[in-house]
């Protein structure tokens, strides 16, 4: 039996899946399934009474486990029972497929000239992947069954798989020779002709498809498409008006013409086709929001075509005005066409139909960009009664007290984030925001934010903004210096180009004396930052100060002060080079 021991092997777990699957089901179909024909039957006889049993615990009762066991113990009577190495390659064909083909191999050897069994073992075969195989056992079902046009295409199929699509189309060729024209195959034949070049046949191969179904729009998209593509605009849009007049609402040649025009940029034929398609009830309206976003939203559209373009938004808020992706596009249409109040509108309509997390943050956002901090307030409480565990809107909350100087609850409302933060990621991130309110209001406490900062860094290491921010502000009382080189200098290695935490980095230096490396980093920082903050200049400025370079150091001290630094703090540094 050689690899057919497996078989055996497989045969038992199926037999002890049959009986463990549904205790009360699966002992009525073993006990269907156990095979007892008479005593006096011969081994033949025995084998076709169990094949029979087989038959019919998969055919009636749906039991194809139970039925290979049956199809086994005629095998056991007579291993050279074709139907029952046949019967049981399909019985194991879904869970066990690699026992299937084994046996389905079998069955093949045994009969040579049965078509069913070649169609198994070439469907098996295919389903292995291993086409060169299937494609001789498919080379012997046309052989066997040479007036069946479905073994062509599978053929044909297998040809292209195995990179001859040539002989594949040779081969359709022949098919319709035989049968004539056959949609299904022609339609397929053309595939292979567009894919390997061979366009002018194509062409020729969409005519007769035409000539002999002249009602079927496909065929008239297709062959626009090959004009388009051959540059026979004319021809082509021929084609399209064909299609359309067979099948006015079809979105398919809506589409090939859509797209026909878009690539020649007839922006006027373009846009009345796409408003048809937006109009149509056949597409839905996640394709036509992909097609807006992939080529409808892009800089040269709104300024060309800004009111084709709103009118094609008007189209889908009309089709699908409770879907909150066509409001969240009509928002973003308002904003980018500058009419950001209008978007803020929208956002709150549809706060009257759903309550939803994202448009909360659309109007926090959009009236945090307005500054209002009243209206923020409103919404921020409005959302957190909404959702009332959601941590980042009481954040929000904090900030918008912040904003209108209301120190205590700002503070109040960022622990609130803490009872419902579920990260340490962003546990340290609320610590840190604390540590920076009570800093920027209340900077002589440190006592009350440096241990903000520790316990940010304990929930993560690796939080740049803590690390950062206690270093610097560590380096502003000239205490604890080299723990802050330490956390800058983890905070350059996780974002080493950064000019704000290069113009740390050089400060702490300066801080420490380092003048000359001081200068160094102060220099790469200035370089970086383009627009080059009044602080980081002011810093350049002090540096350069401390090794001498006192006409440098009024330069940079006086573009700070262009910056908007305060003119006492520049007044000071200048009178110290006078006369120097």
């Amino acid at each position: 039996m050689g690899k057919l021991k497996g078989v055996y092997a497989v045969l038992t777990i199926a037999a002890f899946f049959v009986a463990c699957t549904a205790p009360r089901q699966a002992t009525e179909s073993l006990s269907m399934a156990i095979p007892f024909p008479p005593k006096e039957y011969t081994p033949a006889e025995a084998a076709t009474f169990n094949y029979l049993q087989g038959v019919r615990m998969e055919q009636i009762h749906g039991e194809p486990l139970a039925a290979a066991v049956c199809y086994w113990s005629a095998i056991e009577q007579d291993s050279l029972h074709a139907p029952s190495w046949y019967g049981l390659a399909n019985a194991l064909t879904k869970s066990f497929p690699d026992s299937a083909l084994l046996c389905s191999y079998r069955a093949n050897r045994l009969d040579t000239a049965n078509i069913w069994y070649k169609l198994q073992l070439g469907r098996l075969l295919i389903g292995h992947q291993q086409y060169d195989s299937a494609l001789k056992v498919y080379h012997d079902i046309v052989r066997l069954a040479p007036h069946n046009p479905e073994n062509y295409k599978y053929l044909a199929a297998l040809y292209e798989q195995t990179r001859q699509p040539f002989t594949a189309i040779m081969l359709l060729d022949s098919a319709e020779v035989k049968f004539g024209i056959i949609e299904e195959l022609a339609t397929y034949k053309r595939r292979l002709l567009i894919e390997t070049g061979l366009i002018d046949r194509a062409v020729s191969e969409t005519q007769a498809l035409i000539r002999n179904f002249p009602y079927d729009e496909r065929n008239y998209i297709i062959l626009g498409e090959l004009y388009a593509r051959g540059g026979k605009d004319s021809l082509a849009l021929d084609a399209y008006t064909q299609a359309l007049t067979i099948a006015p609402e079809n979105v398919d040649a809506l589409a090939a013409l859509n797209e026909f025009h878009r690539q020649r940029n007839n922006l006027p034929e373009f846009f009345a086709t796409t408003k048809k398609l937006f109009a149509s009830d056949q597409l839905d309206a996640e394709s036509k929001l992909k097609y807006f976003d992939d080529v409808i939203k892009t800089p040269q559209f709104y300024q060309q075509r800004y009111f084709d373009v709103n009118e094609l938004v008007g189209i889908l808020v009309l089709k699908y005005p409770k879907d909150y992706e066509v409001t969240r596009l009509l928002a973003q249409h308002q904003i980018n066409s500058g009419h950001v109040e209008g978007a803020l509108t929208t956002y709150k309509t549809s706060l009257e139909d759903s309550a939803r997390l994202e448009t909360f943050n659309a109007v926090l956002d959009i009236e945090s960009y307005l500054n209002h901090p009243d209206s923020v307030m409103r919404y921020s409480e409005l959302a957190v009664r909404t959702f009332p565990k959601n941590p980042e809107l009481y954040m929000r909350r904090g900030y918008a007290y912040y904003n209108l100087k209301d120190y205590k609850k700002a503070e109040k409302a960022m622990r609130e984030a803490l009872k419902y933060a579920e990260t340490d990621s962003l546990k340290s991130v609320i610590y840190t925001g604390i540590g920076d309110m009570i800093h920027s209001y209340d900077s002589a406490r440190t006592k009350r934010y440096y241990p903000l900062y520790e316990k940010a860094l304990a929930y993560d290491p690796d939080n740049i903004f803590a690390l950062n921010n206690y270093s610097y502000y560590l380096s502003l009382e000239g205490k604890r210096l080299d723990e802050a080189l330490k956390m800058i200098e983890r905070v350059l290695e996780i974002e080493p180009g950064n000019p704000t935490y290069i113009d740390t980095y050089g400060w702490i230096l300066y801080k420490m004396e380092r003048y000359e490396d001081a200068k160094k980093a102060m220099r790469q920082a200035v370089s970086l930052d383009g627009a080059a903050s009044k602080e980081l200049l002011l810093h350049y400025g002090d540096i350069l100060y401390e090794l001498k370079e006192y006409f440098m150091a009024s330069v940079y001290w006086k573009k700070a002060l262009e910056k908007g630094y305060d003119p006492r703090e520049i007044e000071k540094r200048m009178k110290l080079i006078e006369g120097k």
